[in-house]
């Protein structure tokens, strides 16, 4: 078929319904396809829905199903499927939902036979049609342009429905009266201004796409680079930390005396609240692990109580008990007792001191765990101190730091206090970890008992919701 001259071709049409080549060569196919889309998108431009063509080959090899499964990823309408065989099998579809135009009222695969083998398969929910044809032709090409109302139910439905106009159009088609089918889709195609639709939506604006995304892929790659030199300076601060402990290490090692096995001995025995948990000989030197039982004496008072009158405080959680509350008002608020906690930490060749999480020593029918020390490790601002200490091979004075880290309590410190809390309710009710302030041991319960007089205030004031 020959070339036709209209509106519906050209760059900027092209823009709206996709340049490719018509199928088999016919403009009359393509020219009608694009007629058919632009009816349906009532004038709007913007609302077109092109019907798209994919045109490929098949072989007896494949059953109908299997090109249908093989074909369901591709955005097309019309799947043209072709061969160049003598004698072939057309395939058969029998996938649910799938429809053969084989018989009345549309026998489209009848009609199209006569001019070459066609099986024609119509999924109306999907709106797509799969059509094998062996050595299609012009007159085939020509017979299934004219049978479009037929084939593509989705548009015109069971009965066909066609306007005058269209009318015209299909029978100009048949017949190949060209100048009518021309005047009939350029009639259609001269009310749509394909070019002033190209232009806005390619112009207009047309710098944001490229600024969107460049934006995005900038922000993209600044949060990449911020998290890689945000991860080499971790690596640098640790790499930092472990050289500051070497330098310490080294520091101690030459300013260590001869005679520090025998001082540490004088040492350990003159202070009653050190005990030997392990001591421990390896290639990397000597490691003393060590047991402090203290009395928590080293605390501020006035933060315990901001903590204790602010209802929404850790220490009013729903977790804490009220008898745990009354416990520690009378210990931290009233001074009543002082809690005996014990904590571990291992001394390595002289050179460093750490402590001990999660251990408990041969104590604890008498002592609870240090909440800052046994459960995170943490030593605040006794940690410079103690390096300081070892760095000038004041081993003895880095041991007292340990054991001034264990007299205290950091209320500042929300979550370990709110678990050191909620422990001593749970776990320590019935241990004699209290010292109360006539030197009794006692445990918390009994401590309650002992103060019951002094914390009447705060009871009534429970009472009272106050």
């Amino acid at each position: 078929m020959e070339i036709i001259e209209s509106g519906f071709f050209g760059s900027n049409a092209n823009a709206a319904f996709g340049n490719s080549p018509p199928l088999f060569g016919s403009h009359w196919l393509e020219a009608t396809l694009r007629y058919i889309a632009a009816k349906q998108c009532g004038g709007d431009i913007s609302a077109l829905r092109p019907l798209r063509i994919y045109n490929g080959n098949f072989t007896p090899h494949c059953s109908g199903n299997e090109y249908l499964e093989a074909h369901k990823g591709y955005e097309a309408n019309l799947f043209i499927l072709s061969a160049q065989y003598t004698n072939i099998e057309m395939p058969v579809i029998t996938a649910d939902g799938w429809e053969a135009l084989n018989k009345p009222p549309f026998p489209v695969a009848n009609f199209l036979s006569q001019a070459a083998p066609t099986a024609i398969y119509v999924h109306t929910e999907k709106q797509k049609v799969f059509v094998f044809v062996n050595k299609p032709n012009e007159v085939w090409t020509k017979g299934f342009t004219a049978s479009l109302v037929r084939v593509l139910r989705w548009i015109y439905g069971e009965k066909a429905e066609l306007s005058t106009e269209e009318k015209a159009l299909f029978k100009a088609v048949n017949e190949e009266d060209k100048e009518t089918f021309i005047r009939i889709i350029n009639a259609l195609s001269n009310t749509l201004d394909f070019r002033s639709w190209r232009i806005k939506k390619e112009l207009f604006g047309w710098n944001n796409s490229f600024r969107n995304a460049r934006v995005k892929k900038l922000g993209e790659t600044i949060q990449g680079q911020t998290n890689t030199i945000n991860t080499q300076e971790r690596t640098l601060n640790d790499l930092r930390v472990t050289l500051e402990n070497y330098k310490t290490e080294l520091d101690a090692l030459i300013n260590a005396a001869q005679d520090n096995n025998s001082e540490l001995g004088d040492f350990i025995s003159s202070h009653r609240q050190l005990n030997i948990t392990k001591v421990k000989s390896s290639d990397e030197g000597n490691t003393l692990t060590y047991t402090i039982i203290e009395t928590i004496d080293y605390y501020d008072q006035d933060a315990f109580l901001t903590t204790y009158k602010n209802k929404r405080s850790y220490i009013h959680d729903k977790n804490v008990s009220a008898e745990a509350r009354y416990l520690f008002y009378g210990i931290f608020a009233l001074s009543k007792g002082s809690f005996r906690v014990e904590a571990s930490f291992e001394l390595k060749n002289f050179t460093a001191i750490n402590p001990v999480t999660g251990v408990q020593g041969e104590y604890n029918s008498y002592t609870i765990p240090h909440p800052h020390l046994a459960t995170i490790g943490c030593l605040g601002g006794n940690r410079a101190q103690i390096n300081d200490c070892l760095k000038h091979g004041n081993w003895d004075l880095a041991i007292e730091q340990t054991i001034a880290a264990a007299k205290n309590i950091n209320f500042g410190d929300h979550g370990v206090v709110n678990k050191f809390f909620i422990d001593v309710a749970k776990h320590y009710m019935n241990v004699r970890c209290i010292v109360a302030d006539n030197g009794k041991e006692m445990t918390p319960r009994e401590f309650l008992s002992y103060i019951q007089d002094d914390i009447k205030d705060i009871k009534e004031e429970t009472t009272n919701g106050q």
